[in-house]
This record gives C-alpha cells, structure tokens and sequence, in this order.
C-alpha cells in the first residue's frame, strides 16, 4: 500500500501532468472525426512530452488519443504490455490515433491482464501483487474485515497436470498486505463455502485438503 508521502507526491506529479494534457487537448479541440473503426490495440505503452503510444509488434507505433480520465488511468501502465479496447479514430486533418475504451475502475479486488502470463492483483485499483508465471488469475471470494479486506485468489495453469492452485491475500490499513504462498492439490473441483465468519474450501486430491479462514483470529489453516 501507499505511503501517505507516496501519495501526495504522486497526486502532485499527476496533477502537474493533467494540466499539460488539458492544454494539449484544448489545442486539439477544433478538429473533427472523420471516421471512427473498432479496434484493439496490444502491444507496450510508452509515454514521453506528454503523448502516450502503443509499440505494436511488427506494425511500429500507434499513437493514444486521451481524454483527461484515459490520460489519467493509462499513467500507471507506462512501460507494460497492454491490450486496449477502443478505436482508430481518423481526424479531419488527416491525423490518425487509438482511442482507448477504459473500463471503471472497481471497488475490491481485481485482476489486470497485461499480457497472456502477465497479471496484476489490484485492491481499489492499486497494486497489490503481480504473476507472471499462470495462464490465468482470478478472484474467486473476497470480503471485507476490520480494518481492511482480505481475497480468495485462483492461479490457473492452463495445463491439465495442476490446473489451479489458490493465493490468499490479506490487506489492511494498519499493516503491511500478507500475501500467502500457493496452496492446493491441483484439483479444480474445489468447494468454497462462505459463512458470516470466514469460509472453508474443500479440496480434493490424495491426500485432499480442507482450508478455513477465521476472521476473528486472522487465520488461514488447513484441517486435516
């Protein structure tokens, strides 16, 4: 989590750097659209003199049109490989950009995809943890305790050897965030049972396992 420094200096940089976007797009504003075609757009966003573009393999750079919102989401994905939904926009002057179609951003816990093993677990939108090494993230349970909010996270494989494995995170404002190991039997036959105190996940395999989150002590344990 945060700093409450880190968050004042980052407010500030990006406040900085909005009032630039503004301006930009303000001396942008007499143009029309000329044509505008679905599309999506992979590649890695770089950004530099205020301007973000996609460098997509084997096609060079396509530059991003950004509103002050997309301007302010697309800073934190700087450098990362994305995929962007949105579309080629063509200008009366000729000048063609990608307008991203961003998401809002949720409350709780979310996965952001970067790339096919490249995966971000974000709480309110802020980054908690990353993988890089599964087919596919997911949250599959999360609910809030005192003081913070805590997450069931699935790590799937894509193989059929361990098809999923599972994370548990816990984030609370008073402490730094506890991210366990990855735990399972592999088995993508689990059973998750929430209940007002927690919940329990049942897991078979040889030996199968059953995993109970207490909410009051803050614990995580397996039963035998």
């Amino acid at each position: 989590m945060m700093t409450l420094f880190t968050r004042t200096l980052r407010a500030a940089t990006l406040g900085l750097l909005l009032s630039c976007s503004m301006a930009t797009f303000a001396a942008d504003g007499a143009l029309e659209i000329e044509t505008k075609v679905p599309a999506t757009l992979s590649g890695k966003l770089s950004y530099a003199s205020m301007k973000y573009w996609v460098e997509v393999p084997g096609q060079g750079d396509v530059d991003v049109w950004t509103d002050d919102e997309a301007y302010a989401a697309l800073i934190d994905l700087v450098g990362t490989q994305v995929s962007l939904e949105g579309a080629m926009v063509t200008f009366t002057d000729g000048s063609v950009y990608f307008q991203p179609k961003l998401a809002k951003a949720s409350a709780g816990f979310t996965v952001r995809k970067n790339d096919e093993v490249n995966f971000d677990v974000l709480l309110n939108g802020e980054l908690l943890t990353h993988h890089d090494s599964y087919a596919g993230v997911d949250v599959a349970h999360q609910f809030a305790i005192q003081g913070g909010q805590v997450a069931l996270i699935e790590l799937f494989s894509g193989g059929v050897g361990c098809p999923v494995l599972y994370q548990f995170v816990v984030a609370r404002q008073d402490s730094p965030t506890m991210t366990s190991e990855a735990f399972g039997t592999c088995s993508d036959q689990g059973k998750l049972s929430p209940d007002t105190n927690g919940f329990t996940l049942n897991l078979p395999g040889n030996p199968s396992e059953r995993w109970v989150w207490d909410a009051s002590s803050l614990t995580l344990r397996k039963q035998s």
